[in-house]
């Protein structure tokens, strides 16, 4: 009865982000945000509806008493966090490097280059914490929820990658952001969707949090575009890439983050998990 409950669940949440990305899809389309501001906090009107949808399935199941110790939030830990925040900085110099020594990246002689650093650096703990609204809010439906419900009928592996595509599902609207948009374009923002929909999921899976999912998101929402750039932004980066593919949301950085999230599947997190069947 409870895999029949959750997969029942799990498909409601499904039409509903199917529903709700369609909406935010017309709107990005006509341009029209869906995005507001309280005080300083960020809220997005998407963001808020896959929460009411995710809290009028959980408040009839038996989740609802337990669900911050379900979702890890009580599972802090403070150099957890920072490394995995400071993992798409790492991510990035690697790219960086490669783009270098294949001649696919050259600095970009900003005049205001240690402004711009300086600014990157002050504003790391006000993007932590005004993006609470937005990403960590994500996590908890998108990854926290989805992976809950799925995985109570099905294998770990089964689980980050149905997430993570339902995840990508409901990032497409940001293809519509893309200032330049072409099949490669999109193509490569889909895929780190993608790719980072597997990363936060299977750091759930090892970790049982989503602190440390929505830490790494925010570090690539900081440095990847602050170093390579992106498709959707014009805002000044160090290094101007001659391909896009090295792109702060380009295939080479979706590549990365696959890796890392194959290396913690197979090395990390099979060795957490006694009963190897539910791989």
């Amino acid at each position: 009865m409870e895999e029949v409950s959750s997969l029942g669940n799990l498909t409601k949440f499904t039409l509903a982000v199917f529903a709700i990305t369609a909406i935010s899809g017309a709107a990005a389309y006509w341009g029209v945000s869906t995005t507001f501001y309280v005080w300083e906090f960020v809220f997005d009107a998407k963001v808020i509806a896959a929460l009411c949808v995710v809290f009028l399935i959980w408040r009839k199941t038996k989740h609802r008493s337990d669900i911050v110790s379900i979702l890890g939030l009580r599972n802090w830990r403070f150099w957890d966090n920072l490394r995995w925040f400071i993992l798409p900085l790492a991510l990035a110099a690697i790219a960086v490097g490669g783009g270098l020594a294949a001649k696919q990246l050259a600095y970009s002689q900003l005049e205001n280059a240690a402004t711009i650093a300086l600014a990157v650096l002050f504003d790391i703990p006000a993007i932590l914490f005004f993006s609470l609204t937005v990403f960590f809010a994500e996590e908890i439906a998108l990854r926290g929820f989805a992976l809950i419900e799925i995985k109570s009928a099905h294998s770990v592996l089964f689980s980050i990658l149905l997430s993570s595509l339902l995840w990508t599902v409901y990032k497409i609207p940001e293809v519509l952001e893309i200032e330049q948009p072409n099949i490669l374009a999109i193509c490569s923002v889909i895929l780190f969707s993608f790719a980072t929909g597997v990363l936060c999921a299977t750091l759930f899976f090892l970790k049982k949090s989503l602190w440390q999912g929505y830490f790494f998101r925010v570090g690539a929402s900081i440095f990847f575009p602050a170093i390579l750039g992106n498709f959707a932004d014009d805002s000044d980066f160090f290094f101007e890439a001659k391909s896009v593919l090295f792109l702060g949301d380009g295939i080479i950085l979706s590549v990365f983050i696959l890796l890392c999230s194959a290396w913690i599947y197979m090395v990390k997190l099979r060795k957490l998990t006694d009963n190897t069947a539910n791989f």
